[in-house]
């Protein structure tokens, strides 16, 4: 199920930038914020209608998500505040607010609210309620950016003042809702927070792969520099200042470069590398009777590899590509890009934290992509005479091609 929650997420960055001038605050600083916050905002509505319709078709539960998301197209004056409130305070008087237009049966023209239509369009689920509406969606709200806030992030500092407020808040007296919303999210803070999945996403290694040392080499040296032990590697990957490193493998087709390159990645983490996962995705650059993959669809499947609900994951490349950012932010990911077409293809796809590696196949040299400098670059080479005779010997695979025989051979 795809929703587009595009109101909600610019509700959210106008209220939170008006409440960060007001406050002389710098929450929201530039556009990496922006985005970050407009995910939160699409996954907040999205959970909020599956929670709301747990037994709902996907059909029901998307419906009641684009009008939620609707309700925040409509010009709402809020209520004058007491001064010194706090951020989430703020921000639950300002939902509560705009929410309210789902009570008031003038704004549909039928004599009935927003909320007793769709309770009527449902009549199998439980009643709903503007005020039960207005809690969950606070509380997912909440809870998405103090999740990707923790540790770090574009929205680190937004959840850093709302994690003061739960704090300044509880046992407090205070409004009735926002004391509930308060102990759900200092209860569900108390308990484990579930494990980011590890993705396993390499292909199987060629067997009887054969060959191909010195490229091996090179490739460990590049992705685990200073040493040819992988479990060292990522130590030294993590540590500050260092860039991401991409190594791109570049030659004609039918070469064996992507075999090289799921061969190299399954002998780093098999010897203990990149233990937060790996992640592959084909780029069908130059696939046969196939488009090239766009940059959206390849993010959107290493965002749901690494747990994001697919209604959750952004329509917009830039998004997608801030939210991924951020998912691989201190993770000790491998990244493989499997014949790739050109650097704009491949560029919104890579990670920032220098604690990740990345591995890019294709046919073509890709002279424009960041931080594949050409001491970074491999090009792959046809099998020398020894290894062209323990190809025939049956000691590797055919598509691992051996040079053609010369007049010396």
């Amino acid at each position: 199920m795809m929703f587009v929650a595009g109101a909600f997420g610019t509700w959210l960055i106008e209220r939170l930038a008006d409440a960060a001038r007001s406050r002389s605050a710098t929450w929201l600083l530039g556009s990496e914020q922006q985005r970050a916050l407009r995910a939160a905002g699409q996954t907040a509505i999205a959970r909020t209608a599956a929670e709301l319709r747990p037994d709902g078709s996907d059909d029901q539960v998307k419906r009641l998500a684009a009008i939620l998301d609707q309700v925040f197209k409509i010009p709402v004056s809020a209520a004058p505040l007491k001064e010194n409130i706090t951020l989430l305070q703020e921000l639950q008087a300002a939902t509560t607010a705009q929410l309210a237009v789902l009570g008031d049966p003038t704004i549909t023209g039928t004599e009935q609210s927003s909320v007793q239509a769709l309770n009527r369009e449902a009549e199998q689920l439980r009643d709903l309620s503007v005020e039960q509406i207005t809690r969950t969606l606070v509380r997912n709200v909440l809870q998405e950016v103090l999740q990707q806030g923790t540790g770090g992030g574009a929205l680190a500092p937004l959840a850093n003042q709302l994690n003061f407020d739960l704090t300044h808040l509880q046992g407090r007296h205070t409004a009735d809702m926002l004391s509930r919303i308060v102990d759900e999210l200092a209860l569900m803070q108390q308990r484990a927070v579930p494990a980011q999945p590890v993705p396993r996403e390499l292909p199987r290694p060629t067997a009887d792969f054969t060959g191909r040392g010195e490229e091996l080499a090179t490739l460990r040296n590049r992705l685990a520099p200073d040493t040819v032990d992988a479990q060292e590697a990522a130590t030294l990957l993590a540590k500050p200042g260092r860039p991401v490193v991409i190594s791109a493998i570049n030659g004609m087709a039918g070469i064996g470069k992507s075999a090289l390159a799921i061969q190299a990645a399954h002998e780093l983490t098999n010897a203990g590398g990149f233990p937060d996962g790996q992640l592959y995705v084909n780029l069908q650059g130059a696939t046969p009777g196939l488009a090239p993959l766009n940059p959206l669809e390849a993010l959107g499947r290493m965002l749901r590899a690494l747990g994001v609900e697919p209604a959750a994951i952004p329509t917009e490349v830039e998004e997608a590509a801030a939210r991924f950012r951020s998912m691989a932010a201190e993770q000790r990911l491998l990244v493989l890009l499997d014949n790739a077409g050109v650097a704009e293809q491949v560029r919104p796809l890579l990670p920032a934290s220098p604690t990740c590696a990345v591995l890019v196949t294709s046919r073509q040299v890709l002279p424009t992509l960041e931080g594949a400098h050409p001491n970074r670059r491999l090009p792959t080479r046809w099998y020398s005479a020894v290894d062209g005779y323990r190809w025939r010997s049956g000691l590797s695979v055919p598509g691992l091609l051996p040079a053609p025989p010369g007049p010396s051979q």
